[in-house]
């Protein structure tokens, strides 16, 4: 579990300690439902009237659901992967595209995300604290306090705070980077054969790339994969979308992430947990990929990409609109390997 706070104490604030309101707000990620489903397996959730607290539940889905989202996304665009010069209508070769990315539902739980954030804010800002879980912590938990810190402090849209939000709520959490992206370590070899490897991504592969150093997954195991991290930096990227100016690095910044932490190259995103890293010598034996971010942002011919030449902090509170109708399908990293796209290269 995780709590996000404003910089300032919350003891300093009146309202905070006052009876006329809860002093603590508890945002559970999931449904009510699933979460009540959790009791069975020695879960649950809290009881509010024991913490003086209000209690609310933000309907996000498991793993399990983003997965199966991802996957249907996946399969839409390779499905209009034709390079087709056939004219749109209701039943040609190009038309249904858009019902089809509906079907997915893949703007639908990053729309939860920017919502779920938005409501943390807002809570924030009454004075109150508090408190963001989900069934274990490193999954929904770190999407909802990264993007919540993001939208209340504008050290996180710095370039510095950017790289400190990732490592802290990322990194040093304990997101689960080895299950989620198929990156299984059966040791210390295998861990830096697939910091050597360097495998090149593809974006809507079933499982990420996994070197020829990694062990092959188990059934088990590629139930573990989910895109929760490429769905956090989707959100991000919608955020930026609608705040320009706000953000000091652009969404080239974000592409690379993705590829950073799904290649097998660098050691920073390898494993499940500090301790893991650790144990396997990661901090000595491979490259982190901070490094070999700084040194393309000190590289003129690669920082133009980066850096946000329109930057103007907002000192502000960030209050994106999670309606559907301001949410866009992320061509960008979607469709950066399309057929489509390689072919009006060509032609143009």
């Amino acid at each position: 579990m995780d709590t996000a706070k404003k910089r300032s104490s919350s003891e300093s604030s009146p309202q905070a300690l006052s009876d006329d309101g809860p002093r603590l707000v508890i945002f559970d990620a999931r449904s009510k439902s699933a979460a009540a489903a959790n009791r069975s397996r020695g879960g649950g959730f809290e009881n509010s009237s024991f913490y003086n607290a209000s209690l609310e539940f933000l309907g996000m889905e498991n793993i399990h659901s983003i997965r199966g989202s991802y996957q249907k996304l996946k399969r839409i665009c390779s499905g209009f992967n034709t390079a087709s010069l056939a004219p749109p209508g209701r039943r040609g070769v190009n038309s249904g595209f858009l019902g089809l990315l509906e079907g997915t539902e893949w703007l639908v739980h990053t729309q939860r995300i920017v919502w779920g954030a938005v409501k943390i804010v807002r809570a924030l800002e009454t004075g109150a604290s508090c408190l963001v879980h989900c069934s274990d912590g490193w999954d929904r938990t770190p999407q909802l306090t990264a993007t919540a810190m993001l939208l209340i402090d504008p050290y996180y849209r710095s370039i510095d705070g950017f790289v400190v939000l990732v490592e802290s709520q990322w990194v040093q959490f304990g997101h689960k980077f080895a299950d989620r992206c198929g990156l299984a370590l059966g040791g210390a070899e295998s861990a830096a054969a697939a910091a050597a490897a360097g495998a090149s991504d593809e974006n809507f592969d079933d499982r990420s790339p996994v070197s020829a150093g990694s062990p092959k997954l188990s059934s088990n195991e590629a139930q573990e994969i989910s895109p929760i991290f490429v769905q956090w930096i989707d959100a991000v990227y919608q955020i930026l979308r609608q705040f320009p100016t706000a953000f000091e690095f652009t969404s080239r910044v974000l592409l690379l992430l993705i590829d950073a932490v799904h290649g097998g190259r660098y050691g920073t995103f390898l494993g499940n947990n500090c301790s893991t890293r650790t144990e396997l010598g990661l901090p000595t034996r491979t490259v982190s990929f901070w490094t070999d971010f700084r040194d393309m942002l000190s590289d003129p011919a690669s920082s133009g990409e980066l850096v946000n030449r329109g930057y103007r902090p907002h000192e502000n509170v960030l209050w994106p609109s999670s309606n559907a109708k301001r949410l866009l399908f992320w061509e960008e990293f979607y469709l950066r390997h399309d057929g489509d796209h390689l072919h009006l290269e060509v032609t143009h």
